[in-house]
C-alpha cells in the first residue's frame, strides 16, 4: 500500500528530508547488548511489523520506505525497530537497535547496534516509543508500564477516531519532532493506560500499548 500520509509529514519525506531530526550517538556499551535475552522480543515485533505491512497500516511512504514501527521494554531500556525499513522484507536482528536514554532537552540518544548490523539507526519515532514506555509511566504514575508498542498509519484522522471511539490529538506536528512527543504526552496524560490502549496522532497515525506482542 502507498502511503496517502497528510501534508506535514507526507512533504517532509518527498522532499527528501531526513527522517531522523534528533542526534543519536552509538555507545559501544550499548553495542554489547546480550541478543539471545531479547530474541524472543526481536521475533514478535518482527512478525508484528510483517503483519502491518500486510494489513496495510505500514503503508510505503513517498522516500520509498515504509511507515510504521515497533518496539519493547528490555533491560538496557528500550528495543525498537530500525529507521527506514524497507517494503516487503522480513526483519532480522539486523533491523533492530537498543536506545539506552533520551533526552529531551538536548533532544538526542544513546543507542547500540546488533552485531550482524553496520547501519542500523534506531526509528525516526524513538522520542514516540521512550515517551510512551519509558516517560508517561513515570510522570503520570500509571499502575502498570506498558512493554510493547506498534506504531502505523491506518488511522489519523479526526473522522476515523470518531467513528471508533479513539482518542486522538488536536494539533497535527511534524514527526520525529521535540512537539510531535509533547502532544502525544499531552494525550497519553489525559488518557492514560491500561484504561487506553490506542490513541491517534491527528496526522501522524495511531499508537498501541500493551504487555505483550499478543496483547498489542
Amino acid at each position: 500500500a502507498v502511503c496517502n500520509m497528510p501534508s506535514t509529514e507526507h512533504a517532509s519525506l518527498a522532499a527528501g528530508e531526513a527522517r531522523i531530526k534528533f542526534s543519536c550517538f552509538r555507545s559501544p556499551k550499548l553495542d554489547s547488548f546480550d541478543e539471545d535475552a531479547v530474541a524472543a522480543q526481536i521475533s514478535g515485533l518482527s512478525a508484528a511489523l510483517v503483519m502491518l505491512e500486510k494489513l496495510g497500516a505500514a503503508p510505503i511512504a513517498p522516500d520509498g520506505k515504509l511507515a510504521g514501527n515497533a518496539g519493547a521494554v528490555c533491560t538496557e531500556g528500550i528495543l525498537v525497530s530500525r529507521s527506514g525499513k524497507p517494503p516487503g522484507v522480513v526483519p532480522s536482528a539486523a533491523d533492530f537497535c537498543v536506545v539506552g536514554s533520551f533526552d529531551s532537552e538536548k533532544w538526542s540518544c544513546e543507542y547500540g547496534r546488533t552485531s550482524s548490523s553496520d547501519c542500523a539507526q534506531p526509528t525516526s519515532d524513538s522520542p514516540l516509543h521512550w515517551a510512551s514506555l519509558v516517560r508517561a509511566p513515570k510522570e503520570f504514575g500509571w499502575d502498570h508500564q506498558p512493554q510493547y508498542l506498534l506504531h502505523g498509519h491506518a488511522l489519523e484522522t479526526e473522522d476515523e477516531a470518531r467513528k471508533l471511539n479513539i482518542p486522538i490529538s488536536t494539533q497535527e506536528t511534524l514527526f520525529s519532532t521535540k512537539e510531535d512527543t509533547d502532544a502525544l504526552m499531552e494525550l497519553l496524560k489525559e488518557f492514560p493506560y491500561p484504561a487506553n490502549k490506542i490513541w491517534i496522532r491527528k496526522g501522524h497515525g495511531f499508537v498501541i500499548l500493551g504487555s505483550s506482542i499478543d496483547d498489542v
